[in-house]
């Protein structure tokens, strides 16, 4: 479900470009904002491998509520999985998992699989600012660097790398260095 309306799009971008070639432009950055960074409702699960060695993870988006922890180990007759309990791990700033080594399934790090079920903050307004921009910078693609005609010449942005701007901007940060 998208987060804007053909005619609120309209509020913020000046076109004559059809209501229909609106909606399509409308779902595809819609798409490409879930299929980067998720749905903007329900609950997400992200599942982390190799994380073994370690006692943190790192969710792709910030959280709000952490639904369930389930942990998958090789075993003598197969794969093992643990629900963890609410006291094997706590939510350290705003999308790190800490393992803890004192709880019911205490460990000192994580099993090789792990399935996190959470919540997210919301961050609509963020998704509705980008959407809008995805929208903008599609509706202007020339498909051309540079146009002249007579004297006047006008230069275009590099439509890739403007989109992944945009994009970038759900992309979380932590004190200014990717994680």
């Amino acid at each position: 479900m998208a987060l804007l309306t053909v005619d609120q799009l309209r509020e913020h971008i000046e076109t004559d470009v059809t209501d229909a070639a609106m909606q399509r432009y409308l779902d595809a950055a819609d798409f490409d904002l879930t299929d980067r960074y998720g749905s903007h409702v329900g609950t997400l699960i992200e599942y982390f491998t190799g994380a073994g060695a370690d006692c943190l993870v790192f969710t792709t988006r910030k959280i709000d509520t952490i639904t369930e922890i389930v942990e998958t180990s090789r075993g003598i007759d197969g794969d093992l999985e643990t629900t963890l309990a609410a006291d094997d791990y706590i939510a350290e700033g705003s999308r790190q998992i800490r393992r803890l080594s004192n709880g019911t399934n205490g460990a000192s790090y994580w099993a090789p699989r792990v399935k996190v079920s959470y919540t997210p903050l919301g961050d609509t307004a963020k998704r509705i600012g980008t959407t809008i921009d995805l929208v903008r910078l599609a509706v202007r693609y020339e498909a051309a660097s540079s146009v002249k005609l007579g004297d006047v010449s006008v230069n275009h942005v590099d439509y890739n790398l403007e989109r992944e701007r945009i994009l970038a901007r759900l992309q979380p940060t932590v004190m200014g260095y990717w994680a």
